[in-house]
């Protein structure tokens, strides 16, 4: 593949990224890592799997530093519901630098936005809200995914929707502190609010990191 080709725009790495996902790598991921991260590399088509977004880019650009990958959820129809592009900058002297992927600032900002949006849609309708949350829950519980000490953090977020109303709810999945980043890291309100709404949170994000 030509230099062309790694330039492409974000939007076309993530139209490929799914395509790859779709047609190759869903078969070998689902159902038994039903839940996880890939960072994939459209151009060479490899992926690197994690347990959060965070990991899955760590490994790839530990692996590949200079190319640019898409994030995707296994088994998940929504095409960037935690899905984006990372890459890799380089400075003034043509070293490799850590990007704001790598040192997790983006990948936190998305998150918080995206659970603003869901804390609204708890104010209106949490009964809804909740049961999306339960019965991710309960899927995700239910795989091999997350087995042994990986379903721990799932166990962690059942106990404390048993027990919070819907204002307690709220400040745990917006708060800033490291408590509430760790927790948004295995926030079960995938699938909270509407795919174009996700959209929009994703790409400003993407926008305001220029």
């Amino acid at each position: 593949m030509d230099q062309t080709e790694r330039a492409a725009t974000g939007e076309a790495i993530i139209e490929r990224g799914e395509r790859l996902y779709r047609e190759k790598l869903k078969a070998l991921f689902v159902p038994e890592h039903v839940g996880k991260l890939l960072a994939i590399d459209p151009v060479t088509e490899r992926c690197f799997p994690g347990g959060t977004s965070a990991e899955a880019v760590g490994a790839a650009h530990d692996a590949m530093p200079d190319s640019r990958f898409y994030l995707k959820r296994v088994g998940y129809t929504g095409r960037r519901t935690l899905s984006a592009v990372a890459s890799t900058r380089r400075n003034e002297s043509g070293m490799s630098e850590p990007s704001r992927w790598e040192s997790h600032q983006l990948l936190d900002e998305i998150a918080l936005a995206y659970h603003r949006a869901v804390a609204e849609r708890l104010r209106r309708t949490p009964e809804i809200v909740i049961e999306i949350a339960r019965q991710n829950l309960a899927r995700w519980l239910a795989s091999d995914a997350f087995d042994g000490g990986t379903g721990a953090p799932l166990r962690e977020w059942e106990a404390i929707i048993d027990r919070s109303n819907v204002e307690q709810l709220i400040a745990i999945i917006t708060g800033e502190s490291d408590e509430g980043q760790r927790l948004r890291s295995s926030s079960p309100f995938v699938g909270a609010i509407a795919e174009e709404e996700r959209l929009e949170i994703l790409h400003a994000c993407e926008v305001a990191d220029g």
